[in-house]
């Protein structure tokens, strides 16, 4: 797994910069954009750590890091389907927490922050969150 997450950072160039409304991805020469949904936040201590994290079990699940068809008409979809998509959604959902790690988080409680937000999960998210907790 390091010598795959080694590759994964050197090909794809990873960077990414704080943005208002979201995340950057450097790829060559096209920006990727995942908008953060606007929350009312409690403290971004642990924000980070959630955004990094969700991307990384996410990637190695399989799931892509990114759309194939992006860009899209509305970049704001109403399904969470890449690693940076979750991502994104775990770091806005734990600022709603003042604590670093959420004590109420749990994949119920996930699922309705998403559904507060008009999105739902890929049968292959749901899939890795369901896994995550059976294991």
């Amino acid at each position: 797994m390091p010598r795959f997450c080694a590759q994964l950072l050197s090909e794809s160039a990873i960077g990414s910069e704080r943005r208002e409304e979201g995340r950057v991805r450097r790829d060559g020469r096209i920006y990727n954009y995942c908008p953060a949904p606007k929350v009312e936040g409690a403290s971004t201590a642990g924000a980070g750590d959630s955004l990094l994290g969700g991307i990384i079990a996410a990637v190695a699940s399989g799931i892509p890091f990114l759309r194939g068809d992006f860009p899209k008409e509305s970049v704001a979809s109403k399904s969470v389907e890449t690693a940076l998509e979750l991502g994104v959604l775990l770091a806005s959902y734990k600022c709603l927490s003042p604590h670093t790690i959420n004590p109420s988080a749990c994949v119920e409680t996930l699922d309705a922050f998403a559904r507060d937000l008009g999105k739902s999960f890929s049968n292959q998210v749901r899939e890795l969150l369901i896994d995550t907790i059976s294991t």
